[in-house]
């Protein structure tokens, strides 16, 4: 009688630790560029809604800032899980027909989270790190969503003392 109430009671422990939370597995994500200068966090706060932050040369260009958006598809705001994240790494050289340049580099490592609502209705938010940038884009896959408002945050540091100099990071924040 005891080991069955003592395998009953563990097995209600695992199961509250297992879903208490809404990072599952994956806990705080990290990413970085190829040459290491430019440093991505991802997560989940306790109310499942994403946040991003971006470093540069241990900078904090970017603070924890939320990623909230409605589509076609659903809201993407809070209480959101994490179903999968792919990371992955591209290198490539191209050369383009016109401009100043003989050969351009397209050199960047990538993570693809994949969220998922309340409603069950997924996202994914695809980062690119450059050594030079990060690109941020929004889709679901193989077909088109419409995106209806997003409800985002940039959080600069607001240091603006600095000068454009060669190594530096440019932040252009033109969200559409």
């Amino acid at each position: 009688y005891n080991m069955k109430r003592i395998a009953t009671i563990a097995a209600a422990i695992a199961m509250l630790v297992g879903c208490s939370s809404v990072n599952g597995d994956f806990g705080e994500q990290r990413l970085s560029s190829p040459d290491g200068r430019v440093t991505l966090g991802f997560e989940l706060n306790n109310e499942g809604e994403a946040l991003y932050s971006l470093s540069f040369a241990g900078e904090e260009i970017i603070r924890p800032s939320a990623l909230n958006i409605e589509t076609s598809r659903g809201e993407f705001d809070d209480d959101m899980r994490i179903v999968d994240i792919k990371h992955s790494t591209f290198n490539e050289t191209w050369e383009p027909v016109w401009g100043q340049f003989s050969e351009i580099e397209n050199h960047y490592n990538e993570m693809v989270v994949t969220l998922e609502n309340s409603k069950s209705e997924r996202i994914d938010v695809t980062f690119r790190l450059f050594n030079d940038g990060m690109a941020l884009r929004y889709g679901t896959g193989t077909s088109f969503t419409t995106i209806l408002s997003q409800h985002g945050e940039v959080l600069h540091n607001h240091d603006h003392s600095g000068t454009m100099t060669d190594g530096r990071l440019l932040l252009c924040d033109a969200g559409g």
